[in-house]
């Protein structure tokens, strides 16, 4: 598989859905121009690295958590990004901001109604898609 769309110009990133009690993870971001928006933890996945060891290391550099078991879930697009989006099966560690100004657990509805960036609005409607179609199948 390659990253780093170059030809289509767009950035290869990645995103982490991290479960607890039902809840999901999302956090707040501290700088740059985003600065104020939540977004799904992650971020830009350097040259020579996978996916996985994206995830596993922005995870690690933004929250202090050591995370395990990143599978692929789904990627969304936007005019710039390609986001992959991984769930988390656990993490060590307690959450700490050390690349984020605040974190919490939440619903997919109390989610969606705080200042999000564009792909992680996609996300939400992605996970809402699965959660509406595993509803259907019970």
């Amino acid at each position: 598989m390659c990253y780093n769309h170059e030809l289509m110009g767009l950035l290869d990133v990645t995103a982490a859905i991290i479960r607890k009690d039902g809840r999901l993870l999302i956090t707040e971001r501290c700088e740059g121009r985003h600065v104020g928006k939540w977004d799904f933890p992650g971020g830009k996945i350097h040259a020579g690295e996978s996916p996985e060891e994206c995830i596993v290391r922005e995870l690690e550099e933004e929250l202090d958590i050591k995370a395990f078991g990143a599978h692929h879930l789904f990627d969304v697009t936007t005019s710039a990004i390609r986001l992959m989006v991984f769930e988390i099966e656990r993490f060590e560690r307690e959450i700490k901001h050390l690349g984020v100004k605040d974190h919490r657990f939440l619903s997919l509805d109390e989610i969606e109604r705080l200042p999000l960036l564009e792909a992680d609005v996609l996300v939400i409607g992605r996970l809402k898609e699965t959660e509406k179609a595993s509803h259907c199948k019970r």
